[in-house]
């Protein structure tokens, strides 16, 4: 088999394997959703629960991010967890 067409089945196999782990976390999800929704003071729905955890369909749909989307992404998730090192600290971020 030639080099290229190793590449071409390996990224396929890869690409498969990661929707196939998305899914199971989707599922996995629905769980925690239904959980957190019963102590829920504002409800959430959960297609805007999936996209809290970035695993919601319109992000799989764009495909892969840009260097520029993943440095925005890589930076909105700093501020998130800071912002909850913050609370758990006991200081408002």
């Amino acid at each position: 088999m030639p080099f290229a067409e190793l590449a071409q089945a390996m990224r396929v196999a890869a690409e498969a394997e990661a929707d196939e782990r998305r899914e199971r976390l989707r599922e996995c999800a629905f769980i925690g959703w239904q959980l957190s929704q019963s102590m829920a003071a504002r409800p959430l729905g959960f297609g805007d629960y999936l996209g809290r955890l970035g695993l919601d369909y319109e992000r799989e749909e764009l495909g892969r991010m840009t260097p520029e989307q993943r440095q925005a992404e890589r930076d909105r998730a700093i501020a998130n967890a800071e912002r909850v090192n913050a609370r758990l600290e006991g200081r408002q971020p």
